[in-house]
């Protein structure tokens, strides 16, 4: 029989229930202690994925797309390839892309919901392996991430590679959940 622990444990403060996460290895940074080096930044036409993934029903039409290296202490810790609906930024500029683009897509007005965040252990191609001055091989973390608005629209879609990642989750517990998973 387990004794009532009620008055032990650890405090969690209310904050974290709005917000689960408790540590990014890169997030936790400050905006200018991360620089990001741009390896390219163009207008593409959107494929059938991105058609989907930004709900445009089949219309042919433009997204911004930037591949930047993320650098922290003089290392180079993430490649991120990004896409942004030109019709949502039609005045996105690369200066804007070196900095913060969620502080960007603030100031034209959209309001951030959330994020849809998709994490897979990877070994780095030879290609990222080149853009981080690392070996073939060598383990890291690929992210996939959507960008959610308000209104319930996609306003960014990215991938991101990230050498000696970690992030920290306060989850709640789901008794609903629990009681499924043992039957």
């Amino acid at each position: 029989m387990c004794k009532n622990h009620s008055r032990l444990g650890i405090f969690v403060n209310e904050t974290r229930y709005k917000s689960p996460l408790i540590y990014n290895s890169l997030t936790e940074r400050k905006f200018k202690d991360i620089q990001s080096k741009i390896i390219y930044f163009k207008k593409i036409e959107a494929d059938h994925t991105l058609e989907k993934i930004f709900d445009l029903s089949g219309r042919k039409t433009k997204v911004w797309e930037y591949k930047r290296v993320r650098i922290v202490d003089y290392q180079k810790m993430q490649i991120e390839t990004t896409r942004l609906p030109c019709a949502y930024f039609p005045e996105l500029e690369e200066e804007e892309v070196k900095k913060s683009v969620h502080e960007y897509v603030q100031q034209c007005g959209y309001q951030i919901s959330h994020f849809v965040t998709t994490y897979s252990a990877i070994n780095v191609s030879k290609e990222d392996a080149d853009l981080l001055n690392c070996k073939k091989g060598v383990a890291a973390m690929k992210i996939f991430n959507r960008g959610i608005q308000q209104n319930g629209t996609v306003f960014e879609y990215s991938e991101m590679i990230n050498l000696d990642y970690s992030v920290s989750y306060f989850t709640p517990f789901n008794p609903y959940s629990h009681q499924y998973r043992k039957n």
